[in-house]
């Protein structure tokens, strides 16, 4: 059986190109009416950084994405490249993975 809590699951999704959907319009709508800058965000297991990147880069948010995948964190971290202060995105090995 395989989990979908490990790093040998989603780390060849990540690396062969598959993505998360995008924020849609009422999912945004929502941040927007009840989030508020200045606040502190930790995304556990974000992918490509979709959601941190929102909440850092339009809601004005402090964010750490946390995810398994190397895939991914390198995905969520090219997204940020540039002037701007970008999200934090950390790699976080389980015990199952090798390292911790």
């Amino acid at each position: 059986m395989t989990t979908t809590a490990t790093a040998a699951y989603w780390e060849p999704l990540w690396a062969g190109g598959s993505r998360y959907r995008q924020l849609d319009g009422p999912e945004n709508r929502l941040m927007d009416e009840y989030l508020g800058p200045g606040r502190s965000a930790l995304d556990i297991g974000c992918g490509d950084g979709t959601l941190a990147r929102r909440l850092h880069h339009e809601l004005g948010y402090r964010t750490t994405g946390i995810d398994i995948s190397p895939s991914a964190v390198a995905l969520a971290a090219a997204h940020d490249e540039g002037p701007a202060p970008a999200p934090t995105h950390l790699l976080r090995r389980t015990p199952s993975s090798g390292s911790v």
